[in-house]
């Protein structure tokens, strides 16, 4: 929820190694969700509201981190490791390959756990601590599926255009806002 140049700022780096350790070999990881998953988590968990500036704030947030996800911008240069959470969280293959790609062994140890950092998921808590992979965080959206006020946050070409370039169209909600479906 920071600013990618605010992460990487000088003093940031002054303090690096007191804040996370010193590193033989560092990597930058920038995890993105689709938006609007990602904004349906944070408004059911009261980060954001649709009536404010939060909402729309969390949609810039986002496309700066698109732009550096797809190589638009150069702010994250330690070794940065781009991660499409959606395709993360569906496909073990996909995990797999980032894995080899780090040259770390794979294993899905974990997978099921939800974190209880944050109270879990936004949605179930940690309900299904155990059964991770049952949750369904890549239909969030479907709580504001009638909210047309939240449809109306992501009609924004430059935020659609990003969308589709990063996911696979099949996964994400692009008919709410781009009309060619039921709102």
């Amino acid at each position: 929820d920071q600013k990618l140049e605010k992460v990487c700022s000088e003093k940031f780096e002054r303090f690096h190694d007191t804040y996370v350790g010193v590193s033989a070999t560092r990597f930058d990881f920038l995890i993105l969700r689709d938006p609007f998953n990602l904004l349906a988590s944070r408004i059911k968990s009261n980060m954001s509201r649709i009536t404010d500036s939060s909402a729309a704030e969390i949609i810039q947030l986002w496309k700066s981190y698109a732009k550096e996800f797809l190589g638009e911008t150069k702010i994250l240069t330690q070794n940065k490791v781009c991660i499409n959470f959606n395709r993360w969280h569906s496909s073990q293959m996909y995990r797999k390959g980032i894995a080899d790609s780090l040259g770390l062994q794979f294993t899905d140890a974990g997978r099921e756990r939800v974190k209880g950092y944050g109270g879990g998921s936004s949605f179930d808590g940690r309900n299904h601590d155990g059964e991770a992979s049952q949750l369904k965080v890549l239909e969030r959206w479907k709580l504001f599926e009638h909210t047309d006020s939240f449809w109306q946050l992501f009609r924004d070409e430059e935020l659609l255009s990003y969308v589709e370039r990063i996911f696979d169209q099949k996964t994400v909600p692009l008919h709410h806002v781009r009309g060619n479906g039921t709102k």
